[in-house]
């Protein structure tokens, strides 16, 4: 074979190789950041459903003491 072509096919591999890498590498990062930002969303998630059942209780409490004062 000529060493162009060898050379060719070589440098072909190795670009190939590349890519492949760079693609895996970038895959994780972004599943990293895809993590995170839902890690974030559950907290936020988290202290909304506790103000909404802090919110349902002050409600129920205040109903309760109107229902008393009307009596």
């Amino acid at each position: 074979m000529d060493s162009t072509i060898m050379s060719s096919i070589i440098i072909g591999i190795f670009t190939f190789a590349g890519v492949v890498v760079t693609s895996k590498f970038t895959k994780n990062i972004q599943l990293v950041k895809l993590e995170m930002k839902f890690d974030e969303l559950d907290k936020k998630v988290t202290k909304h459903n506790s103000v909404i059942e802090r919110t349902y209780a002050l409600e129920k409490e205040v109903a309760l003491l109107k229902a008393r004062e009307q009596v």
